[in-house]
């Protein structure tokens, strides 16, 4: 994140310029354990968590003799700021669902969710992210096959379109469940402690129960 530095100052005509002071301001973060910021305002986030970013500079005030004349003063600002990191998923909706397109003397089922990435404080995260999954059979797995991992990229307000199917030979004609768990990892971090739980039937695909 790029963070920007201005200061006024006032001529003897008292008329008030605004300067971007980002490269010669003097930037720090109260707690670098959560943020670094360097020498032009360029912040990197280290770990989740809220402090203040400051910046500082050695402005200049003028006073009116024959002509203006300047002299140097401090100014200063700081500006909360939090350090956001990927930690679970929301399920925002089922955009679509059905039977599912599958090979000759296969039937199943389709559905397709859109995905909500919250970070620490259960808040949106909207940036745009690089996303991608890992599904396992879990015990019970009587449709036969396997479920295909993928990657995707949210949009800016960090959401995403992940797509669910079941293709089985025991669905024509008949039923089968299988359960599985799908991992993710959003912006290269694991979301280990959010691990969601898939029910695969021949008509329907169930997500944590919903």
């Amino acid at each position: 994140m790029q963070s920007d530095a201005y200061t006024d100052s006032y001529n003897c005509n008292n008329q008030i310029y605004s300067y971007d002071v980002t490269d010669s301001a003097i930037w720090d973060s109260d707690n670098t354990s959560i943020m670094t910021v360097n020498g032009t305002g360029l912040v990197d986030g280290v770990s989740g968590g809220s402090t203040n970013l400051v910046a500082s500079i050695g402005g200049y005030t003028y006073a009116c003799t024959n002509m203006c004349s300047a002299s140097p003063i401090n100014v200063g600002s700081s500006t909360p700021t939090t350090v956001q990191v990927p930690t679970s998923l929301e399920l925002v909706k089922t955009t679509s669902q059905g039977a599912a397109s599958c090979s000759s003397g296969s039937a199943g089922w389709s559905r397709y969710v859109l995905w909500q990435v919250l970070d620490q404080n259960g808040k949106p995260i909207n940036v745009q992210m690089s996303v991608s999954d890992s599904i396992k059979i879990g015990s019970q797995n009587t449709c036969g096959g396997s479920p295909i991992s993928g990657s995707a990229t949210t949009s800016g307000s960090g959401q995403f379109s992940d797509h669910y199917y079941l293709c089985s030979t025991a669905c024509v004609g008949g039923t089968c469940q299988t359960d599985a768990s799908d991992t993710y990892t959003v912006a290269g971090i694991p979301l280990t402690s959010d691990v969601k739980s898939i029910g695969y039937e021949c008509t329907s695909i169930t997500i944590d129960g919903q």
